[in-house]
């Protein structure tokens, strides 16, 4: 009985240990806003990819500069801009894979991968 005891109390552990709470409480996507690109979703590729070394010019694939963020991702095929199957887009999967999220400092909070996953949901626009 002991044993049982121990067992439930490291399962318990463990699978609190493993929830990811930034997509607890998350706003979902209203698709009635509009996103921009310009205004939304370029200010997070900035502050989270466009670093040294990372998604600049000359670095990393796709460039996320302001000046050629939205060419790469376009004209790389990292998003559709016809909004078709947003959620398994290639930049969207690769910002909610879970053993090599990007950015490689953690997965963005659920608010913003919302708002990014709106922006191509809408038909990824360069507004």
């Amino acid at each position: 009985m002991k044993n049982l005891i121990y067992f439930l109390l490291l399962v318990f552990s463990v699978s609190m240990v493993s929830c990811e709470k930034d997509n607890y409480g998350a706003p979902p996507f209203d698709p009635n806003k509009p996103v921009s690109f310009s205004k939304d979703v370029l200010p997070l590729f900035t502050t989270n990819c466009a670093k040294s070394s990372c998604h600049v010019a000359g670095a990393v694939a796709p460039d996320l500069s302001p000046a050629n963020a939205y060419d790469q991702l376009t004209g790389l095929g990292y998003v559709p801009t016809d909004g078709a199957n947003a959620a398994g887009c290639k930049l969207y999967v690769i910002m909610m894979n879970t053993s090599k999220p990007m950015p490689p400092s953690g997965k963005l909070p659920a608010s913003q991968t919302n708002l990014i996953l709106g922006w191509i949901t809408q038909g990824a626009q360069n507004n």
